[in-house]
């Protein structure tokens, strides 16, 4: 268990691992069916549905559908543009990130 909480540390030492990525090329409408297994072996089915849309010049809609027999679950995110600065020996670094 102090292995994970010394990893989770030196993680967070080293510093911001952050890297941008262009979502021009994920725009659009994607589904599939999604399989689930649970650790008795037990097989589940859902339809699945991602919807990527820009909303502005720096952000985007990324909504996730769950649809199955029975539920239908939505999560609606939005992800923006961030510039963010980081401070490594004595070098500032400006880079931006999908929060």
């Amino acid at each position: 268990m102090q292995f994970i909480y010394k990893l989770i540390l030196l993680s967070l030492l080293i510093g911001n691992t952050c890297q941008g990525q262009n979502l021009d090329n994920w725009m659009g409408q994607y589904h599939g069916r999604l399989k689930i297994t649970n650790f008795n072996g037990t097989e589940s089915y859902h339809n699945m549905f991602l919807n990527v849309e820009q909303i502005s010049d720096s952000s985007y809609q990324w909504q996730i559908m769950y649809n199955s027999d029975s539920t239908k679950d939505i999560r609606n995110y939005i992800l923006k543009k961030q510039a963010v600065t980081t401070t490594s020996l004595s070098m500032n670094k400006t880079r931006f990130c999908w929060i």
